[in-house]
């Protein structure tokens, strides 16, 4: 079932037929909004992250005009009655939507933890621009041009575009035929991936030896021991 969110605004407008900018409390946003259409997971150790959360904590009145604001993506959206939230309906990745977080995952990371340190938020507000029914691949696009702040690595350019869907799906029967699993960084900032340099996708002397010589095998095979 697709599950609902509201965001509390101050005004909102329809930019186009499938795109709405709004105001949005910062206090009241919510902070669970699916992360999937984001092609890196915010990272709070980072520059970006604290840069957002020094400018939220210090001056939350000016937080509106020092941000470029958070980009969204939903499968409806509508005003409530009153017109001060708008509802969305969000399809997440398992049911298979592509809603969420565009660009913003250091913002609203930076707005749950000021939250959770008691900050006075009440003043502070933030642009927030929705798109509505876009495909997996539109999301991907918009993200890809959205994520300015701080440069997306190649490596997480080249996994939005699904170029790396053959090494996954080599690694998934390789799995399966030597019972172990492998962990590798497809992606900046990725959960559960070692920070290790070796296992990221491009630094892998493996993958850089055997890149040229998977497109040859089916999704089925499994290429001789060498």
């Amino acid at each position: 079932m697709p599950k609902t969110w509201n965001i509390k605004i101050d005004n909102h407008f329809q930019a186009n037929p499938n795109c709405i900018i709004a105001t949005a409390h910062v206090d009241s946003f919510p902070i669970d909004l699916p992360l999937e259409p984001n092609i890196r997971e915010p990272n709070r150790k980072s520059a970006t992250y604290r840069q957002i959360f020094d400018s939220l904590t210090t001056e939350p009145a000016k937080f509106f005009s020092r941000h470029s604001g958070i980009v969204l993506s939903a499968n409806i959206v509508k005003p409530t009655k009153n017109k001060t939230e708008l509802e969305l309906e969000i399809l997440e990745a398992s049911e298979g939507g592509s809603d969420g977080i565009i660009n913003g995952g250091h913002t609203v990371l930076a707005f749950e933890q000021a939250k959770n340190y008691k900050y006075d938020l009440t003043q502070a507000r933030v642009k927030v621009t929705i798109h509505i029914g876009l495909t997996e691949e539109s999301a991907k696009d918009i993200a890809l041009a959205s994520n300015t702040t701080t440069p997306v690595d190649s490596r997480s350019k080249v996994n939005a575009r699904g170029d790396y869907k053959f090494i996954k799906q080599y690694l998934v029967q390789l799995e399966r035929a030597e019972d172990r699993k492998f962990r590798i960084a497809y992606y900046q900032n990725q959960s559960g991936a070692p920070r290790n340099a070796q296992c990221n996708v491009n630094s892998n002397s493996q993958f850089a030896i055997r890149n040229s010589q998977l497109r040859q095998f089916s999704v089925g095979s499994v290429p001789p021991a060498n």
